[in-house]
């Protein structure tokens, strides 16, 4: 009710109403835009991750270091506006669902593995991607994680679909 009552007395003083809605409207677009980017569930605490790659016999095959980036926005930018990737760097995507989830080379300048990976840690696809200009190419696979390796870093290290990853937080 003091919502109401600010509007009441604000529209008393200036006779219209207009300013007052054009006002709320610009306040509920700013609450709207920063749920949508900014979505509360989707934040985890933590900054940086392991992936552990194991073949289907348990041997370990690879490691990897990995960025977090677990929101709407951080999952839009991903990798773009970067130089580079070191060798056993990359960035890990966690989406709140696990579903078909597709992935494009967007202002990206260098090529990249992309390793879609289901909510059991099983890899189910693998995509060499490489910069190109609109229209751009889908990657897809059906996934709870994403990560984004150096390009061949799948064939450098014998990592291949049905492999299992296993996320370490740090």
């Amino acid at each position: 009710m003091p919502i109401f009552h600010i509007v009441q007395t604000v529209m008393k003083k200036q006779g219209s109403p207009l300013p007052i809605l054009l006002i709320l409207l610009v306040f509920l677009i700013f609450f709207i835009l920063f749920a949508i980017f900014f979505a509360p569930y989707e934040f985890t605490s933590h900054s940086t991750a392991t992936a552990i790659f194991t073949d289907n016999s348990e041997n370990v095959l690879a490691h990897a270091e990995l960025q977090i980036s677990d929101t709407f926005l951080t999952r839009y930018i991903g990798l773009s506006h970067t130089d580079h990737l070191e060798q056993d760097q990359g960035m890990l995507f966690i989406h709140p669902t696990e579903k078909n989830h597709t992935y494009v080379m967007r202002n990206m300048d260098f090529p990249i593995d992309i390793i879609f990976i289901d909510s059991k840690g099983t890899i189910v696809s693998i995509h060499h991607a490489y910069p190109e200009s609109p229209p751009y190419s889908a990657y897809e696979g059906f996934s709870k994680l994403v990560l984004e390796l150096p390009h061949n870093w799948t064939i450098d290290n014998n990592i291949s679909v049905g492999d299992t990853v296993s996320i370490h937080f740090d």
